[in-house]
């Protein structure tokens, strides 16, 4: 824990330094973004999941999800806020409790550019219609990391690492993990 808190408060301090660049994720006159997502499950397990291989456990288990966003800042960080309408698709012996659709909002924070790319974190809250699966809760909590690329006028890609919980809110939080890519179209 205290590894994690050293890398986010050096983040923090060197953030100033980018804050004048323009913002990664809008480019040009453009105020909207669309995205689709597709990830795959990295199995169960802590927030410390989301980190690329850190016990991945690979499962019959996707989610689909739509995004549309707009900019902000965040302490002169450029951000974007982000609407999200889903679904979790899973198969075989997960499939009768992993089907779920899910909605929410999020803010992402691109804390370096250069060029073209982009790396971020965000964190959101969503809800979903059951009870069912490794959380017992509707409401769940979502962190996120990734790395982006325009690699055109109005397209960039993202590929990105996430964790979803309820954050200790009941009794049963085994956590969804993901990582996936992620297309979206500025206009």
């Amino acid at each position: 824990m205290r590894k994690l808190m050293a890398i986010i408060f050096a983040i923090a301090i060197s953030a100033p330094a980018f804050a004048d660049r323009p913002n990664p994720f809008f480019f040009g006159d453009t105020q909207n973004q669309m995205g689709v997502q597709l990830g795959q499950s990295a199995g169960p397990g802590a927030i410390l999941t989301i980190i690329p291989g850190n016990g991945w456990d690979l499962e019959p288990f996707q989610v689909i999800a739509l995004q549309y966003s707009q900019p902000t800042e965040f302490f002169r960080l450029p951000a974007r806020l982000n609407l999200h309408a889903g679904f979790f698709v899973a198969w075989n012996n997960m499939a009768d409790d992993y089907n779920d659709p899910f909605a929410g909002a999020s803010l992402d924070v691109a804390f370096f550019q250069w060029d073209d790319f982009y790396l971020g974190a965000g964190l959101g809250g969503y809800i979903k219609p059951t009870y069912d699966g490794r959380m017992d809760s509707l409401l769940m909590f979502g962190t996120k990391i990734f790395l982006g690329y325009r690699f055109a006028d109005l397209w960039s890609v993202e590929i990105y690492s996430q964790h979803m919980d309820n954050a200790g809110l009941m009794a049963v939080n085994g956590g969804y993990n993901f990582f996936g890519l992620q297309v979206l179209r500025n206009f």
